[in-house]
């Protein structure tokens, strides 16, 4: 009768109890199924829960098709470190802003493998995927220490295989205690590269000790104290984020006048009205894929009468809105009711958030924005000038000079880097076959000389990915 009376109602099933949760969201679901009680299209369903494979069902399948929306605790905690470019991994390396490239390795710590540590790791993975000053990955290395690790790590690893693939730039401290004297020798071991950490173990006073532990240590020991480094505490309410700070007022005897140790996913933040209603990541990768679809349309051929009748029918089949353009896709894919089509929507939304959000990187690397979070405008305006494309050869037309080729190629190989962390994070491994989005097998997840030399035609995804990154007004 409620829904009757309020078909625009909005409902937030917010407790920490994740099974009732998600047990009211069945029951609405069920109503929603009855024909002779069929539930508004306009009303919203929020619940509290783990964003996995399982939940994420709910969202798609019949019965208020989405109009369910997840809201997961640690992906929002999470969030908050990509809002801001200060917590970005491309903030602790040098930075060639006219080759946007870096000159230094990039090595952080994963402390508590659970839900946030995890979240962080695919934060860090993917975010830290940059280039050198020769054109080629930039190294990186993320330790993940946790007690639990077999396990964890076991699970982790079966749905993200080719991350098994990275010796290199992973290691995982397998039964490590924080307490034991093998995690302050493997410590010893790094600190002086160690740039990022993130502790996540679930205890707000253990956690807080273990920062202010990691601080006194780095300040004894580190060679740079505390340039290039930071600490980030997962905690969960606000009353200890306030006696942190107390806490930092000390530190000032250390001589040090930056915030070393900063705080994320107090609950209040995290469940504000405007995180949890708005969704303002939804909204921006909305606006992402539309702005997408308009530039490789602009982009398809017109040399003959063929050519031009497809490019029309493409404009007008395009919709009015950014919000009618991502249910079409929706629509279009659902209507197969096939797994492959399932798991190719999810990942074509997952790469169009990932972008929104990796912007900020991409703008840092090209001296589009600084530190604090704000626009160079006079380089931005550069910079959308320069991007400005011959529509049908999908090459920059104003790019003119060396420096300026070699810092879009390296802008454009860094986003290749980008999706393919965002990929294998996905599950997606690479074949020399055809892609299979149900086998999550793709040719293109390649370093970037193979995928220039046998997939030359996917660069302009990449190019496309850039510009976008530069005129997409991102409030």
């Amino acid at each position: 009768n409620l829904i009757k009376k309020f078909p625009q109602a909005t409902f937030y099933f917010l407790s920490p109890n994740e099974e009732l949760n998600l047990e009211a969201v069945s029951v609405f679901k069920e109503i929603a199924k009855c024909k002779e009680d069929r539930v508004h299209n306009q009303v919203q369903i929020y619940c509290h829960a783990r964003k996995n494979n399982q939940n994420q069902k709910l969202e798609i399948c019949d019965g208020l098709k989405h109009q369910i929306h997840i809201i997961d605790s640690s992906n929002l905690a999470v969030l908050q470190l990509k809002k801001n470019v200060r917590n970005h991994p491309v903030n602790f390396v040098d930075v060639d802003t006219s080759k946007a490239c870096v000159k230094k390795p990039f090595t952080s710590m994963i402390i508590g493998f659970g839900e946030t540590g995890r979240d962080a790791f695919r934060f860090l993975y993917e975010f830290g995927a940059l280039i050198d000053v020769n054109g080629n990955r930039n190294p990186q290395k993320i330790y993940v220490v946790d007690e639990h690790m077999d396990e964890l790590k076991g699970d982790f690893l079966m749905k993200a295989p080719a991350l098994k693939e990275r010796k290199n730039e992973l290691e995982w401290c397998e039964e490590m205690s924080i307490h034991s004297e093998r995690f302050w020798e493997k410590l010893s071991e790094i600190i002086h590269d160690l740039n990022y950490v993130v502790i996540a173990i679930g205890n707000d006073n253990e956690g807080m000790a273990l920062a202010i532990d990691l601080y006194e240590y780095a300040y004894r020991y580190r060679k740079d104290c505390f340039n290039d480094f930071r600490i980030y505490l997962r905690v969960n309410g606000s009353c200890n984020t306030i006696q942190l700070k107390q806490i930092k007022e000390y530190f000032n005897i250390y001589g040090n006048t930056r915030d070393v140790i900063i705080t994320f996913g107090a609950q209040e933040e995290i469940f504000s009205y405007d995180v949890v209603s708005t969704d303002v990541l939804e909204v921006l990768a909305k606006e992402f894929y539309y702005a997408y679809q308009k530039i490789m349309i602009d982009a398809m051929p017109e040399t003959n009468e063929k050519e031009i009748e497809e490019k029309k029918k493409a404009k007008e089949s395009l919709k009015q809105t950014a919000e009618e353009e991502w249910n079409a896709r929706r629509e279009a894919l659902q209507d197969k009711h096939s797994l492959n089509a399932q798991i190719k929507l999810a990942y074509q939304e997952e790469q169009d958030r990932a972008n929104v959000w990796h912007i900020d990187t991409k703008k840092f690397l090209a001296g589009a924005m600084g530190e604090d979070g704000k626009d160079n405008k006079e380089r931005l305006k550069e910079m959308v000038e320069l991007t400005q494309r011959d529509a049908h050869t999908l090459n920059y037309s104003k790019v003119c000079d060396v420096v300026s080729s070699t810092l879009f190629d390296n802008l454009s190989k860094c986003e290749h880097l980008r999706w393919n962390a965002c990929m294998e994070l996905q599950g997606f491994v690479t074949c020399d076959g055809d892609k299979d989005f149900q086998q999550k097998k793709h040719k293109c997840i390649v370093d970037n000389d193979i995928l220039r030399s046998k997939y030359p035609e996917t660069i302009p995804y990449d190019q496309c990915v850039v510009e976008l990154s530069f005129r997409l007004k991102k409030n």
